[in-house]
């Protein structure tokens, strides 16, 4: 199949309004390497449109951003999520998208271990309107798909061709013996086509035109978002991830707010239990069930460590629903959980309403 055969991908109509980098890095200089590789990148590609000329082997700029005043666009930095957290990152870019926006077209550049460089591991995802995510193979493209299937947003997915990518930098270069590296894909990979596609170098050109298709997913907590029980009834299986910083838990759970607010009146507490066993062993656990009533997030009044069911700030796939959350009021509730160390993944536990 030739690149002119490829299915059709959605269309950029506009540049993008903001570049967003979400890493694993928790480090200054590793980002800003990033975001170093995609400015010069994108300079060098709006010099090449200046000049109406063509990139390497048939690399065309669009007309639309020909016809347009290319205006560099402001980076975003976002260095929280913990690191090898699969699970977080898809959670985060999610995050980030659905704060931008979904009607005008964003540009994310995302890596998180484990397994970036590997040599199916570089991925582009478009959605309808034109947003692009740039990032690595091993599942957090994949579960942030998923989120998208379950909200009923069109996406397409391709994996990166290396090839082409390493002809153009050997000419942005002017060295035909560069190699491009495998170690850092954040600069040398993702950072090189956020430049070239935020200059107007159409995605098409820079992807294998045979590998549209859904990315993989290695997680679970993307799996099918269920409702909280509203009920008394059995224990219902759920996943929740931790949060970085505070400890809470982001779980697959999602609700309303009318149904949170009637059980906030009924006083509805939970019993929640950890079932996930840590792979370093069960003696890493601490605690394995805690009784959670239903709260208005961090009232006044809440005496530290007490346990609260809340309903967090992201957007479940009906618009009118949000993700449930777990914390202990001002303390670290996955450390409670034993989670604390762990290898950042989603946790499996069960949920049963109790009064």
């Amino acid at each position: 199949m030739s690149k002119s055969e490829t299915a059709v991908a959605p269309l950029l109509t506009a540049p993008f309004q903001n570049v967003v980098v979400l890493t694993d890095f928790n480090d200054d200089v590793a980002n800003a390497q990033i975001e170093m590789r995609l400015r010069n990148v994108l300079a060098y590609t709006v010099q090449q449109r200046n000049k109406r000329t063509t990139l390497p082997d048939d690399v065309a700029i669009s007309d639309v951003f020909v016809e347009r005043r290319l205006q560099p666009p402001p980076v975003m930095n976002v260095r929280d999520i913990p690191p090898g957290n699969i699970d977080y990152a898809a959670y985060a870019l999610y995050s980030c998208y659905r704060a931008l926006g979904r009607t005008k077209p964003n540009l994310f550049i995302h890596v998180t271990d484990p397994g970036v460089g590997h040599s199916e591991d570089r991925c582009l995802l478009m959605t309808d309107i034109g947003n692009t995510f740039i990032g690595p193979n091993n599942g957090s493209i994949g579960l942030l798909a998923r989120f998208f299937a379950e909200r009923n947003i069109r996406t397409k997915q391709w994996l990166l061709d290396i090839d082409i990518i390493e002809q153009i930098e050997q000419a942005r270069m002017e060295s035909p013996t560069y190699h491009l590296p495998r170690a850092f894909h954040g600069r040398d990979l993702f950072g090189v086509v956020g430049g070239l596609i935020a200059g107007g170098v159409d995605p098409m050109a820079l992807v294998q035109p045979q590998s549209d298709g859904m990315p993989v997913v290695k997680r679970p907590f993307a799996s099918k978002l269920q409702a909280l029980p509203m009920q008394l009834r059995r224990p219902q299986p759920f996943f929740a991830i931790r949060d970085n910083i505070y400890g809470n838990l982001k779980t697959n759970l999602t609700l309303d707010a009318l149904a949170f607010d009637q059980m906030v009146e009924e006083d509805a507490r939970f019993r929640v239990r950890c079932c996930h066993k840590h792979p370093r062993g069960p003696f890493c656990w601490g605690n394995s069930t805690m009784t959670f009533p239903a709260r208005r997030a961090f009232t006044a009044g809440t005496a530290v460590g007490m346990p609260q069911l809340f309903l967090g700030s992201t957007m479940a796939p009906m618009w009118d629903e949000r993700l449930v959350e777990l914390a202990l009021h001002r303390d670290d509730l996955a450390a409670d959980f034993g989670m604390a160390d762990n290898d950042g993944a989603a946790a499996e536990f069960t949920i049963e309403r109790i009064s």
